[in-house]
């Protein structure tokens, strides 16, 4: 019978922002402003908020995109070119990015197109799930 790892300590939590440069539904979806800033960076600022969460990636092919995030303390993930089209399998996205990063005790992947979903929504979650 196989033992299972206690949970450390201080659990490992990496959070993914998945932030295409184009949309075929609505124009620079990820680029929209709310409430004075641009969707993507207001979910990966929530992340940032997180006690819980130890390392914060956006995922993008856009250079544009990454370079509005220049400024705030996340890891660039450069999604390649045959994951960045609305054919992309989420869960491939999803393997991809947690190949991508350092080994986590947990992986979440939140969507900038859920703007009201709150950081400490987001910490209880996590709380929950460790």
């Amino acid at each position: 019978m196989n033992a299972i790892s206690p949970i450390p300590a201080r659990p490992r939590v990496v959070a993914f922002v998945p932030a295409k440069g184009s949309s075929e539904r609505i124009a620079d979806k990820n680029l929209q402003i709310l409430d004075g800033d641009h969707l993507f960076r207001r979910k990966l600022r929530q992340l940032l908020a997180c006690p819980s969460i130890s390392e914060v990636c956006l995922d993008t092919e856009s250079d544009i995109i990454a370079g509005l995030a220049g400024d705030l303390a996340v890891r660039r993930l450069k999604r390649p070119p045959d994951l960045a089209s609305n054919a992309t399998d989420g869960h491939a996205l999803f393997a991809w990015e947690c190949a991508e990063v350092e080994p986590a005790d947990l992986y979440v992947q939140v969507l900038c197109t859920a703007p009201f979903v709150t950081a400490e929504t987001l910490e209880r979650a996590i709380r929950a799930m460790i």
